[in-house]
């Protein structure tokens, strides 16, 4: 791991954040947000993230809400992805609180699409889990 002074330094993915930081991908206030999101989503579903489980996850979150602060957000998801993501009611709500989380923390609203692209995200990261 890299020996910097970053917010993210202990964490599993402080190598892929610092990369995304070095390419010009994601600002380090996008990566804060992130941050904030993992804690909650592995209280949420108690399970730790790691490279191995959430790689993944973590780089959708970061370039997702990245596109949110360029105003480049999707805002459009394929209605059967919709349709099943709304179905996965557990974790529809679930990504509605990172949403929301991530809405406030960035002062950006951030589109229902992408709720459903974290929907199925963590739908699969439960699954791991064994949830």
């Amino acid at each position: 791991m890299s020996e910097d002074k970053t917010p993210f330094a202990d964490s599993p993915f402080a190598d892929r954040f610092n990369l995304l930081i070095e390419s010009n991908q994601v600002q380090m206030q996008v990566l804060e947000v992130v941050m904030s999101l993992i804690r909650i989503t592995e209280e949420e579903l108690d399970i730790q993230l790691t490279e191995e489980n959430a790689e993944v996850f973590v780089t959708h979150l970061a370039l997702a809400l990245q596109r949110v602060v360029n105003d480049e957000a999707i805002k459009d998801a394929p209605s059967a992805l919709m349709n099943e993501a709304k179905s996965l009611t557990k974790h529809w709500e679930r990504a509605g609180k990172l949403v929301n989380l991530a809405s406030t923390s960035l002062d950006k609203e951030i589109a229902e699409s992408e709720q459903a692209y974290l929907t199925v995200h963590l739908a699969n990261l439960a699954i791991s889990a064994g949830e």
